[in-house]
C-alpha cells in the first residue's frame, strides 16, 4: 500500500526547523521530493519511536541540485515516526511518499 502528503508549501523556514511528524507504522520505505530557494539547501530525517523523542538519522540528510535547487531522497522507515529538519533559511515545497 502507499500513502503521501505536504511537508512544506512554498514555506519559508530557518534552519533547524522541522515539519509536523509523519506516521508511517504500516510502511517500510519513504521518498522526499521537493525544491529548496536556496541552490545549497539541505533536508534532513528525523526519527522517533514514540512520536515525542526524534533524533537525527545522519545517513538521511539530502542536498538540493545546484541548477533548480530540486531533490529527492529515499529513507527506510526503521522507526515509526519521522519528520524533515530544515537545514538551512529558504523557501520549501516539499512532499512525501510512503510504500509498504
Amino acid at each position: 500500500s502507499r500513502t503521501n502528503g505536504n511537508l512544506a508549501n512554498a514555506a519559508s523556514k530557518s534552519a533547524g526547523d522541522v515539519s509536523s511528524s509523519v506516521n508511517g507504522t504500516n510502511y517500510k520505505t519513504g521518498v522526499i521530493f521537493g525544491s529548496c530557494s536556496s541552490m545549497t539547501g539541505s533536508v534532513r530525517i528525523q526519527v522517533s519511536h514514540d512520536n515525542s523523542n526524534f533524533y537525527e538519522d545522519h545517513n538521511s540528510r539530502f542536498y538540493a541540485n545546484s541548477t533548480n535547487g530540486h531533490f529527492v531522497g529515499r529513507f527506510t522507515l526503521d522507526a515509526p515516526y519521522f519528520k524533515v529538519e530544515f537545514m538551512d533559511t529558504a523557501t520549501y515545497t516539499m512532499e512525501y511518499a510512503l510504500c509498504s
